[in-house]
């Protein structure tokens, strides 16, 4: 759903994944491309230009390497529930005054009825929420390559 309403708005989204396996989802919902996350590479050349990363991942994985892709005072929003407490490094937000929210959008029989309340169905009877939640999709916004060249690199040191 996020994929959706993230494209039809004109943003650029790029899903990120653990694997190619959601690649044609992702596009048919819009996304100009799908990056795995789990290749060391593609974290790097990810990190330091996005604006936006909805979380919806409720799976455990690290927060701080998500932090390290978003652009100098980017936020990331989580409604994804891991089973265990995350730690997140200090640095990972005060290094380009970055942003860490959280929202309690619902759950998705919630998300599901305030769905069918709201949307038709879509292609093949299925309705957006319906269609995001079992495909397990997470939204990741970056913005047009232009603006990425104006922003400024953020360092962050080390604890002592």
């Amino acid at each position: 759903m996020a994929v959706k309403l993230a494209a039809s708005m004109g943003a650029e989204v790029t899903v990120l994944s653990t694997s190619h396996t959601k690649e044609a989802d992702a596009r048919r919902l819009g996304a100009q491309g799908l990056e795995v996350t789990q290749d060391a590479d593609t974290v790097k050349k990810l990190s330091g230009p996005i604006d936006l990363i909805l979380d919806t991942l409720s799976a455990p994985h690290d927060y701080n390497q998500d932090m390290g892709m978003l652009r100098p005072q980017g936020t990331m929003v989580v409604v994804g529930v891991p089973p265990e407490t995350v730690p997140v490094h200090a640095c990972s937000l005060i290094g380009g005054n970055k942003r860490l929210a959280g929202s309690m959008i619902g759950g998705i029989a919630e998300t599901q009825e305030r769905d069918a309340q709201r949307h038709p169905r879509g292609p093949g009877g299925a309705r957006p929420a319906n269609e995001a939640a079992r495909r397990g999709l997470t939204l990741r916004l970056r913005p047009p390559s232009a603006r990425a060249a104006e922003l400024g690199t953020a360092h962050c040191l080390p604890p002592l």
